[in-house]
């Protein structure tokens, strides 16, 4: 059921040369019944607001009339010059749904403009001799009331000047009137549909972009979480059962905390600088005493925004590539600082360094193609990743995105 209650003067007439939809079920019955009392309702406001729109050029043309020196002199009575003046403005009162109508129907375009225009002369040359005859029929009914002698000069060149020339005119500013305000009405709506598509496409890009960020924070789950199940095993074919147990209290606590995340997509650095640690307990069963850290961070930024997981891939890196082909110690250093208006992490690491025909497309194994992509797919060109050789020895993962604390930029 669709039908247009509004009550301004142009989308009145709309609604009420629109034919009413029935339907058979009480239900709809019982509603249908509600809409029409609502559509009449309406539709005496907007007659209402209507006819005092018109009124203002019956006042205006009384007073004007009524001031001009030939009328004084002649001593006309108000109540002659009112009823001229009501018969004529009145009915075009009566004939505005009808001339939007004809606006309505006879658009103005480029390619049509002829048919346009003579829609709109033969319309309003018709409406222009209806509303004469309206105008005349209304003039006799309010001098038999107000009791006005008639006019004593000729009808036909009397009435051809005063009304229906008049009424031709009028009828083309009402038309240029009324085609104005619904092409207004027009762009407007199309303003809405538009910001509405636009509004609709950024959050499927929202949701899209989110669930390929699931999509890869699932992919590191499985990863480490075989590189520990492979460490547990091996502890246990050695028999080093109490490093074993360690390390699945360990892992069980690790993935505590990551069940704990949800369906967030990311956590503060202090939290992530937690899951590191947790990450490092269980690598520390492995090589014990081999794993250092050193940490510098400062206070302002631990509370800001990281992905969750984002540093877990390059820490394994580190132990995958570094410690695990040596026999002593190795040092991993986390910095961070706050580079306006983005966060820069820096991990450092004192392993043998890349090789000279090292390359990210070519030799970046899976922690690392999932940091970049999921760096890409939250920040766009808005983030950085670098990995190079430091002196004297060692690499160097550089990150940096927007900063911001509980999804708030800084």
């Amino acid at each position: 059921m669709q039908h247009s209650i509004n009550v301004d003067l142009v989308s009145f007439p709309q609604s009420y040369f629109r034919p009413s939809m029935h339907t058979d079920t009480p239900r709809n019955s019982q509603m249908e019944g509600d809409e029409q009392d609502r559509l009449v309702r309406a539709g005496i406001k907007g007659w209402a607001v209507l006819f005092a729109c018109w009124s203002t050029p019956v006042l205006v043309g009384t007073l004007s009339i009524l001031t001009l020196p030939e009328q004084v002199e002649n001593h006309t009575g108000w109540q002659t010059v009112l009823a001229n003046q009501m018969s004529f403005y009145y009915s075009f009162a009566l004939a505005s749904p009808l001339i939007y109508r004809f606006a309505c129907r006879y658009r103005v375009s480029v390619s049509g403009w002829r048919v346009t225009l003579i829609g709109h002369l033969i319309g309003g040359l018709i409406l222009s001799l209806l509303i004469t005859i309206a105008a005349l029929s209304f003039q006799a009914l309010a001098r038999a009331v107000f009791q006005v002698e008639p006019s004593q000069q000729h009808f036909l060149p009397f009435y051809l000047g005063s009304v229906f020339l008049p009424a031709c005119v009028l009828y083309c500013i009402a038309a240029v009137v009324l085609t104005t305000i619904r092409w207004r009405r027009i762009a407007s709506s199309r303003e809405e549909r538009t910001r509405a598509l636009e509004l609709h496409a950024a959050q499927l890009e929202v949701e899209l972009t989110q669930a390929k960020l699931k999509t890869l924070s699932s992919q590191l789950q499985p990863h480490f979480l075989f590189n520990a199940l492979n460490s547990i095993s091996s502890l246990i074919q050695t028999r080093q059962n109490d490093r074993a147990f360690d390390t699945v209290a360990h892992l069980a606590e690790l993935l505590r905390s990551t069940l704990d995340l949800g369906e967030s997509l990311t956590v503060s650095l202090a939290e992530e600088l937690e899951l590191v640690e947790q990450y490092l307990a269980i690598e520390r069963v492995r090589f014990p005493d081999r794993l250092l850290t050193r940490l510098s961070i400062p206070s302002d930024c631990l509370d800001l925004d990281v992905p969750a997981l984002i540093l877990q891939p390059i820490v394994e890196n580190w132990i995958q590539h570094a410690v695990a082909h040596s026999s002593g110690e190795g040092m991993l250093s986390i910095c961070a600082r706050f580079e306006a208006p983005s966060l820069a992490i820096e991990i450092k690491d004192d392993g043998p360094g890349l090789t000279a025909d090292w390359s990210f497309l070519s030799n970046a194994g899976l922690g690392l193609a999932n940091v970049k992509r999921r760096l890409e797919t939250a920040f766009g060109d808005a983030h950085g990743l670098e990995v190079r050789n430091i002196e004297p020895r060692g690499v160097v993962v550089r990150l940096s995105f927007p900063a911001t604390r509980r999804g708030t930029e800084v």
